[in-house]
């Protein structure tokens, strides 16, 4: 199953953001094969956040980016190795799967990664001409050797080399006396097995079939173990309960679990490490290998009430765009392969979605109904906005009765009793509340747009909000940056713009500097944008 993520445009409206929520609710139960998950890409206004509280509409879940992300491509551990676990144990682990690394625990809490690496470099050592010691537990002893302990001695852990005693017992004794600090492995020879205790050898290995000679073991404090293998397998098993961990050489390396893609791959390209342990919020969550970089995942996303990429999420680029379901004009993004498009010049993206539950067949719920009711209200002004269409008014009128929303009306006029007074709001989050971006003419425009329920006081704030859209010009790389506020009852709007030329070029009264009154005027992207791109463009 695919992730597929659902989002509306930056700074998100409210038909952006019911869009978003009522397209994977339709999607998730048309395509069960894959998860489809609403999002926004930006910071939702107080004022957008308030509307969809009083509405009581959820709002979809953040998301600051769709870059490739290290937990795209992270690996989960199927093996729990513990690092006390004998050397045994991997290898049989590794008779039957062959990861580069293997994670490694102590309890419950995760160790480091060992790598192929640790395992080469290990068994490389164990076998050079040196004579090696081992530090071994007996729990492990007793796992990779089968046999009977017949004497459990007082310690737990046993350190030494291995010697054998297969020798007479005069030369056993010297090797003994030679080195006192050994691992004895020898077949069923009481001399050589009490000479052994007597001089407190670390442990004994006796290796036999049949029974054992009566032995005197009552002041030997090492572990006696009897098994039936051979001394050389005796021997070769004894080197393997050696603890995992004392294989790892170096301290894992630690990566973000959403860190990029391109960050993973840069710490691979510069270091000689095979594994990168994957942390999130300090807890051990997965691990990548350098096979994990090989390609460069893409997530998959639907954009709706949008089709431009600089209005998009970030990394949209990076992405792979399987859909995209819009009313504004076209201007998208190249695609990999062919995509489904629904654009239409209709009122509110929503409406385009709910044409799609029925074209499915399906009528949507009442939370649901809701939702789209709600986004179709507030971008088409509560239906008197000049892009208001047929279908978007059939729209409201199905959606309404599906809602049980006795009155459009009410609801519309609910819906903006919310709108904040701009004069007590921060002009410059008013201003980005819900803002798009357009190129024209060589030049890069801005244009917000508020709705209030009376423009009386325009004159107050006016002065703030025009400071501010200088600033937000400034700040964004504009040339142009404009608020239209609109009075959604009275059906008119009034336009604040920045210092530019283009102003004087403006096709509507001047009621100030830079202040101009627009009477009809309420869709930015009908009415507006179209004046603005002809002055631009001139």
């Amino acid at each position: 199953m695919s992730k597929v993520y659902i989002t509306g445009h930056r700074n998100p409206d409210i038909d952006s953001l019911c869009a978003a929520s009522a397209y994977a609710h339709l999607k998730n139960m048309t395509d069960p094969e894959n998860e489809y998950i609403a999002i926004h890409c930006s910071p939702v206004s107080d004022t957008v956040r308030k509307q969809m509280e009083a509405m009581e509409i959820e709002i979809p879940p953040y998301k600051k980016d769709v870059y490739p992300k290290v937990r795209d491509v992270m690996l989960k551990p199927v093996l729990k190795l513990q690092a006390e676990a004998p050397i045994f144990d991997l290898i049989n682990t590794y008779s039957t799967d062959k990861p580069s690394v293997v994670p490694l625990y102590e309890g419950e809490s995760f160790k480091g990664l060992l790598s192929v690496d640790d395992i080469t470099g290990w068994f490389l050592s164990d076998n050079k001409e040196e004579e090696r010691s081992y530090d071994l537990t007996v729990e492990n002893i007793l796992k990779v050797i089968p046999g009977e302990l017949i004497h459990r001695g007082k310690s737990d852990r046993v350190t030494g080399k291995i010697l054998v005693g297969a020798a007479t017992f005069e030369s056993f004794c010297e090797f003994v006396d030679q080195y006192p600090d050994c691992i004895v492995v020898t077949g069923a020879r009481k001399e050589h097995i009490e000479y052994a205790a007597a001089k407190h050898m670390p442990a004994i290995i006796i290796t036999a079939d049949g029974e054992l000679p009566q032995l005197d073991l009552a002041e030997y404090e090492g572990p006696v173990l009897k098994t039936s293998l051979g001394t050389a397998e005796a021997i070769r098993r004894i080197r393997l309960a050696e603890p995992i961990g004392s294989m790892m050489e170096l301290a894992t390396e630690d990566i973000d679990i959403d860190d990029l893609f391109t960050d993973g791959k840069a710490i691979f390209a510069n270091s000689h490490t095979r594994g990168l342990a994957v942390k999130e919020n300090g807890e051990f969550r997965g691990f990548v290998t350098r096979r994990c970089f090989l390609d460069i995942p893409a997530n998959n996303v639907i954009m709706v009430d949008h089709n431009e990429p600089a209005q998009s999420i970030e990394g949209i680029e990076t992405a792979n765009v399987v859909e995209i379901i819009d009313h504004h004009r076209l201007d998208s993004l190249s695609t990999r392969m062919p995509i489904f498009i629904a654009a239409e010049p209709l009122g509110s993206a929503n409406t385009i979605i709910y044409q799609l539950y029925i074209r499915h067949g399906i009528m949507p719920d009442q939370y649901t109904a809701r939702t789209m009711l709600t986004g179709i209200i507030a971008d088409t002004l509560i239906l008197r906005s000049p892009t208001t269409t047929v279908q978007d008014m059939s729209a409201v009128e199905m959606l309404a009765r599906l809602a049980k929303v006795p009155s459009v009306e009410e609801f519309g006029e609910k819906l903006f009793s919310i709108t904040d007074n701009l004069e007590i709001q921060d002009p410059e989050e008013m201003i980005l509340s819900d803002f798009k971006k357009y190129e024209s003419g060589g030049m890069k425009i801005g244009v917000g747009q508020c709705e209030v329920t009376t423009l009386k006081n325009v004159n107050d704030y006016a002065d703030a909000y025009l400071e501010a859209l200088q600033k937000t010009a400034a700040a964004q790389g504009l040339d142009w940056t404009l608020l239209m506020i609109t009075d959604v009852l009275r059906e008119k709007s009034v336009l604040l713009a920045s210092d530019c030329r283009a102003n004087r070029d403006l096709p509507y009264a001047r009621l100030d500097k830079q202040i101009y009154d627009m009477p009809g005027v309420m869709s930015r992207k009908k009415q507006l944008l179209p004046v603005l791109l002809s002055v631009t463009s001139a």
